[in-house]
């Protein structure tokens, strides 16, 4: 069922109100499920070691919440965490606890959708590469040429789309990040579509970076785009991981 856009003014700017309250509900939702994540998976694993994932898993949502912005994902900081701690146990030095980030199992974290109702790989069937030059501290993400009625995948009335992209160099020592990130234009789903997007960071790193790619879809009305909210709004996957 379509729903009708409601807008708010103030100060004479128009505001989409359910982009408001989406927003909203969306930190009020990784609040309660943080909250309630933490308690149920405190008694599956030793202190320690829960402590140590739930801090890289948060360093990864912080380090794109840009991107993740008005993003609604119920179980995505859950899901993230086993995601970590899988790939934690994957390093075979340490075959009975929790092993060391390295490059090997840093990569299991290539695929990983931040909305699973809307995965990359099912909304988007056209290609791309990404390129990393850790020398010039460049990042580029290449989309050929496509169709946005045959290549994409989406619900209701969509007459535009934005390609997001970003780049984060992480410290799992320090616990800090560095993150770009570019977005394309409003591209009309009617004409074939090209996209390239440069991202920058600090040349020479030796820092893991960790890329991600999303699509949004919007409703152009009047004169304003729309963010349109079905289904977690927005695709957003981890798509490569240099170490």
């Amino acid at each position: 069922m379509e729903t009708g856009i409601c807008v708010l003014y103030v100060c004479d700017e128009q505001i989409d109100i359910n982009v408001l309250l989406s927003s909203i509900s969306f930190f009020i939702m990784r609040i309660h499920t943080t909250i309630t994540n933490k308690q149920s998976t405190k008694n599956r694993i030793p202190q320690a070691d829960f402590d140590r994932v739930h801090k890289y898993s948060t360093l990864i949502c912080d380090a794109f919440h840009k991107p993740l912005f008005n993003l609604e994902e119920q179980h995505l900081d859950c899901r993230l965490f086993w995601r970590v701690f899988n790939l934690l146990r994957s390093d075979k030095q340490y075959p009975a606890a929790l092993g060391k980030i390295t490059s090997d199992n840093l990569k299991l974290l290539e695929g990983f959708d931040f909305n699973k109702r809307k995965p990359l790989y099912r909304t988007f069937n056209g290609r791309y590469d990404v390129s990393i030059n850790r020398n010039k501290g460049v990042c580029m993400l290449n989309i050929p040429a496509f169709d946005p009625v045959r290549d994409l995948r989406w619900e209701g009335r969509v007459t535009h789309i934005k390609i997001l992209a970003a780049a984060a160099v992480l410290d799992f020592r320090s616990m800090k990040f560095l993150t770009t990130s570019e977005e394309s234009g409003f591209l009309d789903v009617q004409q074939l579509t090209t996209t390239s997007l440069k991202l920058s960071f600090p040349a020479r790193t030796r820092r893991p970076i960790v890329v991600v790619m999303g699509i949004e879809f919007y409703q152009f009305v009047g004169s304003r785009y729309f963010l349109r909210q079905q289904d977690g709004a927005k695709s957003l996957t981890i798509v490569k991981v240099s170490f």
